[in-house]
């Protein structure tokens, strides 16, 4: 089974932490979108993610823990950077 890393910002905890509560009926849905700064309608979109997929539906589908890089790259990287120092001719 592959393990999922995923990058999660102070702001995107903070967030659901509002979310939450506003689920919970400790905050309304007005109170929550001005504490957040957004609009009522966006803050309704973002509460119903939060339920459904809790705080992995506040992050960006696109964020990870970083872009991964080929091994063969690496290695093509590593032999450039080695024979250049190797074999460079200083004139």
């Amino acid at each position: 089974m592959k393990e999922e890393r995923l990058l999660v910002t102070m702001k995107d905890v903070q967030r659901h932490r509002i979310l939450m509560d506003c689920l919970e009926k400790r905050l309304t849905a007005t109170q929550a979108s001005q504490i957040l700064g957004l609009s009522y309608i966006h803050t309704l979109r973002l509460k119903k993610k939060v339920a459904h997929d809790g705080l992995r539906g506040l992050l960006s589908p696109r964020r990870s823990s970083g872009r991964k890089i080929p091994q063969e790259t690496i290695n093509k990287a590593k032999v450039c950077y080695l024979s250049k120092d190797k074999y460079l001719v200083q004139l």
